[in-house]
């Protein structure tokens, strides 16, 4: 029993020393490792290169997985940052893949030689910070380094050792979030920054201290790098050959670069294309290398001076300053030997009007759009530039397309299509045009009418040009006016050399306006001279033993086709139609037409141009009278809206001059106060056809009538009026539209007269009952014209012929037939000898008798 005890005591004295040795050694192994790890930890060579990636960011491999695309062979690669080597002398690109997605730390260390996301790995969106560079030796290349890592952030307050890189190469290209402080980096020895920040949208970093002496590309180093504003003036580009794109698209950069040496560029195509700021003084710059300055400043707002530019070995200029807003530098001087295009070169820009005329353009093969669009360079540069280069042995062939067009140059552009087979495709001729200020529209078939005579010295019209400048006017255009010499140009006006009467006699004088390099606008100018219609005089005569009325005075008919289409007379306020149908024929050869015709009281016209005067300039119009018109009476004319001219004034017309009034006792006057019926009638003469109203404006209440043909009328009031007084109006709507009021008349009405009438005044003098004729029928312009006329007259059988309806077109020779209604037939045959039909479809013909039929 006590052995046994003693043995159990033993085993558990045993089992406790050897529990305590485990614990002991768990503890000091744990111990071991975490100072172990601390110590590892502390000491974080800064030799090694610290980076940190997000596996299941977009990439070629895996969402746990990511390619560390290294350059250098024998370096070593701690996975997770754990002071544990996972690999070592490794070569080139490795992979791993880790156990869950998710940010993770890689150290590398070693030689590594640096990385290149765009050839060696598709994970460049994995790795989204430098934490450090370390010291490990970069090159000799750190070509597409970093390019297109989107979502990369530069962290590292430390530099990298690029002492012995010599490209950089679209490093950072497309790495848009890269935006950190890059001073200090040691780039001496780099050739090759082409495309370094392209498309790093966030750069602005600070590299104004980098030594850039041995570069020879900064092809396209900015190209996109919208953010970029950096300071790069004392950069030493003295060996640089490739300067093409350098900032195209930086759109913020407003740096100076005036004290750059380009010396040795050769390529500047695009150089500050889409910079849109760029405004830098480059005006002391050695070009003389440089072979394509293509879309160097398009659309910038440069404005620079670049006149003392050599571009004597440019052969590209196509679009250099196209879409600018403010260029507009003297280019004269420059020596355009050699160059063989300059498609665009100033399209659209806005501000640029300078002379190229001096330019050789013997070389150049190809000018599309070479200048044009929204720009100020304009068609007299455009002259000067052609009749320049039109002396010059040019390139057949050539294709020159502007929107621009042209004057004075006809003839060079002429002589250089003939010449060397040139192409132009430009707005054509385009010498601008002269407008008559204050005038309607611009037509030169528009007359300029002034009334009134006109002194000499009178300003007749001013003129304004349109398309350029013009430094003269004069009348000497290539083709003279028929009556220039009635007049004189004084700086911009057209005024009366010599008296001219109101006589409407159209005169044309040619106007030339002249700007500067012989460019030129002529315009016919058509003055009318016009004297409002005056009648100076009316008498009455005897032609083929007829009363006519002679009507005299200045500018009666200013214009014979208004003679065809409306009535021009009017006697006693009545319209009368025109006698016969011409076409610009004088008023004598219209009388010839018809010798021997009848002139009668029942003729269907009643006034005809006399004395073989011009149509167009006549002064005379005589009106056939009825045999009942008495001449001794006073009466009124009028010709073409003239004022009313009385003949014969003061001499009564036999007519009551006052209203009268018939009541049950008799009649009276209505002067004074007269007493008239409860409800009377009233009536009187107007113009044939009138619409009389009568009211009583103290009721109020009225009447209303038309006229008759004889301008009789009556009306009689709808009620009777009240006892007392009363005032009377009369209001006269004529045929032609005028209007008459007449009165008051103060009347008194008494209850005991209830009936009765009263008679107002003729407001004609004289109202001859002239004949009504029909319209003929349609004339159609056909050659052979056979057509019925019908004319119906009052009291005998006469014959006329009246305007027709008809197409538009021409009436040439033809036969009408005309006949007529009466008890008493016959026919004549007539021959249409001119015509012509004008819009309006009305037909005006002149017809001469044939034969007249039994």
């Amino acid at each position: 029993m006590s052995l046994q005890v003693k043995y159990t005591q033993m085993r558990r004295k045993t089992m406790m020393a050897s529990l305590f040795v485990f614990i002991f050694t768990v503890i000091v192994t744990t111990l071991g490792l975490v100072f172990l790890h601390s110590a590892r930890a502390e000491e974080s060579p800064a030799s090694d290169m610290v980076i940190r990636v997000k596996t299941d960011n977009e990439g070629g491999s895996d969402s746990r997985s990511f390619r560390l695309p290294m350059l250098g062979e024998g370096y070593s690669i701690d996975w997770e940052d754990d002071g544990i080597t996972d690999q070592t002398d490794v070569v080139r690109a490795a992979d791993h893949t880790y156990e869950t997605p998710g940010v993770y730390t890689i150290r590398i260390s070693g030689t590594h030689g640096g990385m290149n996301f765009y050839f060696a790995s598709p994970d460049s969106q994995k790795i989204i910070s430098i934490e450090q560079w370390g010291t490990a030796q970069w090159g000799p290349n750190m070509d597409f380094a970093f390019s297109f890592a989107q979502n990369l952030h530069i962290n590292a307050t430390d530099t990298p050792n690029t002492s012995h890189v010599t490209s950089m190469r679209g490093m950072f290209s497309s790495a848009s979030l890269v935006n950190a402080d890059f001073s200090g980096w040691d780039v001496s020895n780099v050739t090759n920054m082409e495309r370094l920040f392209h498309n790093a949208t966030a750069f602005n970093g600070d590299i104004s201290d980098w030594n850039t002496s041995r570069v020879i590309s900064m092809q396209a180093m900015f190209l996109g790098a919208t953010a970029f504003n950096g300071d790069i003036s004392q950069w030493d580009v003295s060996n640089v050959e490739n300067m093409k794109n350098i900032l195209t698209g930086a759109s913020a950069f407003t740096g100076d670069l005036s004290n750059w040496d380009v010396g040795n560029v050769t390529d500047m195509e695009g150089a500050f294309f889409n910079a849109s700021q760029f405004n830098s003084d480059v005006s002391r710059w050695d070009v003389s290398k440089v072979v394509s300055m293509r879309s160097m400043f398009s659309m910038t707002a440069f404005d620079g001076d670049v006149s003392r530019w050599d571009v004597g070995s440019v052969t590209n200029m196509s679009g250099m300053f196209s879409n600018t807003e403010h260029f507009n530098s003297d280019l004269s001087q420059w020596d355009m030997v050699g160059v063989e295009t300059i498609d665009g070169m100033f399209s659209n820009a806005v501000a640029f009007n300078q002379d190229l005329a001096d330019w050789n353009v013997s070389t150049i093969k190809s000018m599309q759009n070479f200048v044009g669009g929204t720009t100020s360079f304009g068609l007299e540069q455009y002259d000067i530039t052609l009749q320049s280069w039109a002396t010059q042995n040019l390139q057949r062939d050539v294709i020159l397309v502007t929107d621009i067009g042209y004057c004075a140059a006809a003839p060079s552009r002429q002589f250089i299509i003939d010449t060397y087979g040139w192409k132009f495709y430009d707005r054509g001729s385009d010498c601008g045009s002269i407008s008559v200020v204050g005038a309607e529209g611009n037509s030169e078939w528009d007359p300029i009418t002034y009334g009134g005579p006109r002194s000499a010295g009178a300003v007749l019209a001013e003129f304004s040009v349109n398309g350029f400048t013009p430094v003269s006017y004069g009348l000497n255009c290539s083709v003279p006016g028929s009556h220039d010499g009635d007049f004189a140009i004084i700086n911009n006006t057209l005024t009366a050399k010599t008296e001219i009467k109101g006589s409407n006699a159209v005169r044309a004088a040619c106007v030339r306006a002249e700007g500067v390099s012989g460019r030129f606008v002529e315009r016919i100018v058509y003055v009318r001279i016009t004297a409002p219609q005056v009648i100076t005089g009316a008498s009455f005569t005897t032609v083929a033993g007829k009363t006519v009325l002679k009507v005299q005075g200045d500018a009666l008919i200013p214009d014979y086709s208004q003679a065809f289409t409306r009535s021009l007379v009017t006697l006693n306020r009545i319209a009368l139609p025109f006698c016969a149908e011409g076409f610009g024929l004088t008023a004598q050869e219209i009388v010839d037409i018809i010798p021997g015709a009848p002139v009668s009281d029942n003729a269907p016209c009643y006034w005809i141009l006399r004395d073989g005067v011009q149509v167009s300039n006549d002064t005379q119009v005589e009106v056939w009278l009825p045999a009942t018109f008495n001449t001794a009476y006073e009466g009124s004319v009028s010709v073409n809206g003239s004022s009313t001219f009385v003949f014969n004034p003061g001499a009564g017309s036999g007519e009551v001059t006052q209203p009268t009034v018939r009541t049950n006792s008799g009649s009276g006057a209505l002067t004074g106060t007269p007493v008239i019926l409860q409800r009377p009638t009233f009536s009187g003469m107007a113009a044939p056809h009138a619409t009389v109203t009568v009211t009583v404006h103290s009721d109020p209440v009225s009447c209303t009538a038309t006229a008759s043909d004889t301008g009789s009328w009556s009306c009689t009031l709808p009620k009777a009026l009240p006892a007392g007084s009363h005032t009377v109006f009369v209001r006269v709507v004529n045929p032609d539209e005028t209007v008459d009021e007449l009165g008051p008349y103060p009347v008194t009405v008494t209850v005991s007269n209830t009936s009765g009438g009263a008679t107002l005044p003729s407001l004609l003098k004289q109202r001859p009952a002239f004949a009504q004729a029909s319209r003929a029928q349609i004339l159609t312009a056909e050659p052979e014209v056979t057509a019925e006329a019908q004319v119906r007259s009052t009291e005998d059988n006469n014959t006329a012929v009246s305007p027709a309806r008809g197409e538009v077109g021409t009436a040439v020779p033809g036969q009408l037939l005309a006949t007529n209604e009466s008890s008493q037939p016959w026919s004549a045959t007539w021959w249409v000898v001119a015509g012509i039909v004008i819009a309006g479809g009305i037909i005006l013909v002149a017809l001469k008798r044939r034969k007249q039929a039994e």
